[in-house]
């Protein structure tokens, strides 16, 4: 598969998973929301695909001449409205459903992007540095996300939830802000540190733009939602 069929199965199996998780949590959910927020659960993942790939389609991203160029202002934009639904009643009431352990093994689901990233790396298309074998550990932060996210639902008692998963947040936020700094660092705009040859614009078209429209405003709300939980199991 090349990095945009992986791209485009991934965003859909996410909102999938979402709404298979909106209709088996149904009763909990009503009661901790209302009907009418569970309804507008279904519709919050489309903003995610519908903004980023309407703007790379009519190419209003893609101009890196201007300053600010017009994909940096998107990105903000982006993870605002991530900032925003993060705090959604019915997003903070799934978070209650599954807890500190389901929030840090949902953040496996980071296996996906680097498969993309990867697919692209080996086309051409994505710069090495972006990739596993450049300056990206995030498929660590997948392995760690499944593997202690499966641990803390098996032996709660061992792995005491705020000390584990403020580990795990830290270290899953960390990570991002050095994908971000790498992206942005690899745009031919002023900011640019790495080649030419190694630049960063394939993520302005569709259907790559997925990956920040997307994929990295699902991996900020995961961890926005898991510290609100964190900040509700501390002493």
């Amino acid at each position: 598969m090349n990095a945009g069929q992986i791209l485009l199965l991934s965003t859909s199996l996410l909102t999938l998973l979402w709404w298979g998780q909106l209709l088996v949590r149904q009763r909990a959910l009503i009661a901790a929301t209302g009907p009418a927020s569970w309804t507008l659960g279904f519709l919050l993942p489309l903003p995610f695909f519908a903004i980023p790939l309407s703007l790379a389609r009519l190419g209003l991203l893609a101009d890196f001449a201007k300053w600010p160029p017009p994909f940096f202002l998107f990105v903000l934009f982006m993870f605002a409205l991530a900032f925003a639904v993060a705090r959604a009643p019915i997003v903070r009431a799934f978070a209650n459903e599954i807890g500190v352990a389901g929030l840090v093994l949902f953040q496996s689901f980071r296996f996906l992007p680097e498969a993309a990233i990867a697919a692209g790396v080996r086309q051409g298309i994505a710069p090495a540095q972006l990739g596993a074998g450049g300056y990206n550990f995030d498929v660590l932060v997948a392995c760690v996300a499944l593997l202690l996210g499966v641990m803390m639902k098996r032996h709660p008692e061992r792995f005491t939830p705020p000390r584990w998963a403020l580990g795990f947040q830290l270290f899953g936020a960390a990570s991002l802000v050095n994908i971000l700094v790498i992206a942005i660092t690899s745009f031919p705009t002023p900011l640019q540190l790495f080649a030419a040859s190694q630049s960063n614009e394939w993520v302005a078209f569709e259907p790559y733009v997925l990956l920040p429209g997307f994929m990295v405003s699902v991996a900020i709300i995961g961890h926005l939602l898991l510290q609100q939980q964190l900040s509700k199991e501390s002493p």
